[in-house]
């Protein structure tokens, strides 16, 4: 018995990436191994490549299904790391 393809890397990349845009998991869930993966198998997670050959169709899913992006991260220091000198405590 030979082993048969799931399907084309266009088709798997799609539907992994509708996948995270209904929130079913994210992209960094599909770098990791599966439960019970033998020690050190490191999956390929063909979403992320998948999503830089089809930038403009991975928009189009974000926008089908109201993906928000992620958010940005702060460019600065936030006023809240800093000390304030009148404590209650």
């Amino acid at each position: 018995m030979t082993l048969q393809s799931l399907g084309s890397f266009e088709g798997n990349g799609e539907t992994l990436a509708r996948m995270v845009a209904k929130g079913l998991c994210t992209i960094d869930d599909l770098d990791k191994p599966a439960p019970g993966s033998a020690a050190g198998y490191y999956p390929k997670n063909i979403l992320r490549d998948w999503i830089i050959v089809n930038d403009s169709k991975w928009k189009t899913i974000q926008d089908e299904f109201n993906m928000t992006p992620e958010p940005a991260i702060e460019a600065g220091p936030s006023p809240r790391d800093f000390p304030v000198n009148n404590l209650p405590f």
